[in-house]
């Protein structure tokens, strides 16, 4: 088991060079002479139509649905989802007392204390869907075309107007994160280069916030920050670049030293730390980079660790139950301190997330799928 913190420094050199700045796709408009101001009314009251009708489509969506997910109350206030069959549910995403996941081509959304529980989305035929992003604000996803030929749909749904909308974005579009009003995304240009590329929920402005043939999914929020991954090939460990929303400025941290044959896997962000696992042929240590003070530590290690997550105060693993086959759920606090059992799930479970007090996973019997959550040992 995992001692107290200690300080491990990578190696080697940042990847990646200096990003371009914001460029928005649009700009403000002269504002209308008077004799246009009878049209721009009309085109109001149009607007606010569209708007109200979509809300009323879709609370009669809503009210009419046929399918709704299989969910069921757990021992001290948990709950349970269940799926099998093409409708498993899977990619779970805690904030708070809420829960996000896609089941089948369904993506929903459940206030964990009462259990209601909302089909927010329904993907179309002909249509891959990405797992949904979640904060305190909104859910977002993404379905994109499977020939890869039409732009990809990036909804958006408010949480506290209970209603949606969708934008079109690239083709090359993949799974989107949020950030307060920034919804950031991977996508590759019309000439074919990688790029990170942006909305901006308050004012609809879409950017480009980082280009290059390094750039690579991954692409990660936490606190007032969004990230991604840097692939330099030839040799050179991986890095990962961390924007932070609130100075426009970046910070790469290494994620391994060069040469070092690690493999990194479970690049995630919570708060204002970065986790990621480095993989060897001897086991597993799960490194944070704490992205105020810039320390680097190992908050676990072993010979089986996996699914590690972390919302920027605690992180969990999953683990071998000593030399047993069975599983524990670990869990460890970012202050310090030992390591303590948080959760024995019946089975080996992946996809961890934590948030709130609450752990999620997901496990599978060969028959079913279930998403569970249970709250933190306190």
């Amino acid at each position: 088991m995992p001692q107290e913190l200690t300080s491990a420094e990578p190696s080697g050199e940042p990847a990646g060079g200096a990003q371009p700045d914001l460029q928005y796709s649009a700009s403000p408009e002269t504002p209308p002479s008077p004799g246009w101001r009878w049209p721009l009314l009309w085109a109001l009251l149009v607007l606010v139509a569209g708007v109200v009708l979509g809300t009323v489509v879709f609370a009669a969506e809503q009210y009419y649905f046929v399918w709704e997910p299989d969910v069921t109350s757990l021992p001290g206030d948990g709950r349970r989802v269940a799926g099998s069959a093409g409708q498993r549910p899977t990619a779970p995403v805690l904030v708070g007392d809420r829960l996000a996941w896609s089941q089948g081509g369904y993506t929903c959304l459940m206030e964990l204390p009462s259990g209601d529980t909302k089909v927010i989305g329904a993907a179309s035929g002909g249509t891959d869907l990405w797992p949904p992003a979640l904060d305190a604000h909104s859910v977002t996803w993404l379905e994109s075309d499977k020939n890869g030929v039409d732009p990809a749909d990036l909804w958006v749904y408010d949480i506290g107007r209970g209603r949606r909308v969708v934008y079109q974005i690239g083709v090359g579009a993949a799974g989107p994160v949020v950030a307060g009003d920034l919804i950031a995304w991977p996508d590759v240009s019309g000439s074919g280069v990688q790029m990170i590329a942006a909305l901006d929920l308050a004012t609809e402005r879409r950017s480009v916030i980082a280009t290059g043939d390094e750039i690579s999914a991954p692409v990660i929020a936490g606190e007032d920050s969004v990230g991604w991954l840097v692939q330099p090939g030839a040799g050179r460990a991986p890095s990962f670049v961390v924007r932070d929303l609130r100075t426009m400025t970046d910070t790469t941290v290494p994620l391994a030293a060069n040469g070092s044959g690690l493999t990194v896997t479970d690049i995630h962000m919570g708060g204002r730390t970065l986790l990621w696992a480095l993989q060897s042929s001897t086991g597993t240590r799960v490194m944070a980079f704490d992205l105020d003070t810039h320390a680097t530590n190992v908050v676990a290690q072993g010979a089986v660790v996996q699914s590690p997550a972390t919302d920027g105060t605690v992180v969990i693993w999953a683990a071998r139950d000593g030399s047993s086959d069975a599983c524990v759920v670990m869990m460890r606090s970012l202050k310090g301190g030992q390591a303590s059992i948080a959760a024995r799930p019946q089975i080996w479970p992946s996809s961890l997330a934590v948030s709130g007090g609450r752990l999620a996973w997901v496990i599978n019997d060969g028959t079913w799928t279930y998403l569970d959550v249970v709250k933190l040992p306190s």
